[in-house]
C-alpha cells in the first residue's frame, strides 16, 4: 500500500472553503499509479529523480486528461490526425510519456545489470530475483 499521509489535503472547515476533491482523488490515483507500477514516490517535497520524473508523469497525464475532457464536450470530434493545437498538445504528452516510461525501464534494466555484475551472474541467478523491488515493472522484468 502506498503512505498517503503526506499528500493528504489540510483539514478543510467550513471557514476554509470549497475543496475540490476531484484534484484531490486525481493525484492520489496518480501516486498510487505510480508506486504500484514504477516504485515511485510523487511526493513534491522531495528533491530526488523519481520525484522529477513523478512530476513529469503528473503533468503529461493532466494535459492527456484536458485533452480528453475537451473532447468529450464538443458536439463534432475532429480526427486525432488533424494537427489542432489541442491534437497537437495531447501527441507531445503521449509522446512524453512514452519517454519516461521508456527511460524508467532501460534506468532499470541497467541497475539489475550493475547488481548481477557486482554480485555473479551464478548467484543473481540463484537468488531467482534481482531486486528487492515489489513494484508492477520488477515483477515483469524479472518474470
Amino acid at each position: 500500500a502506498a503512505d498517503s499521509s503526506s499528500n493528504r489535503p489540510a483539514a478543510a472547515g467550513p471557514a476554509a472553503g470549497v475543496r475540490d476533491v476531484y484534484a484531490d482523488f486525481n493525484q492520489l490515483t496518480l501516486n498510487i499509479t505510480l508506486a504500484a507500477l514504477f516504485g515511485i514516490k510523487a511526493d513534491a517535497a522531495a528533491a530526488d529523480t523519481s520525484s522529477s520524473t513523478a512530476a513529469r508523469v503528473v503533468s503529461a497525464v493532466e494535459k492527456a486528461f484536458t485533452y480528453f475532457a475537451a473532447r468529450g464536450a464538443t458536439a463534432m470530434v475532429v480526427p486525432e490526425w488533424v494537427p489542432t493545437p489541442d491534437n497537437v498538445a495531447f501527441r507531445e504528452a503521449v509522446q512524453q510519456l512514452d519517454d519516461i516510461v521508456y527511460r524508467i525501464i532501460d534506468d532499470r534494466k541497467a541497475q539489475m545489470a550493475d547488481q548481477q555484475q557486482q554480485q555473479g551472474s551464478a548467484a543473481a541467478i540463484a537468488a531467482g530475483r534481482s531486486s528487492s523491488r515489489s513494484d508492477l515493472l520488477q515483477a515483469l522484468l524479472d518474470s
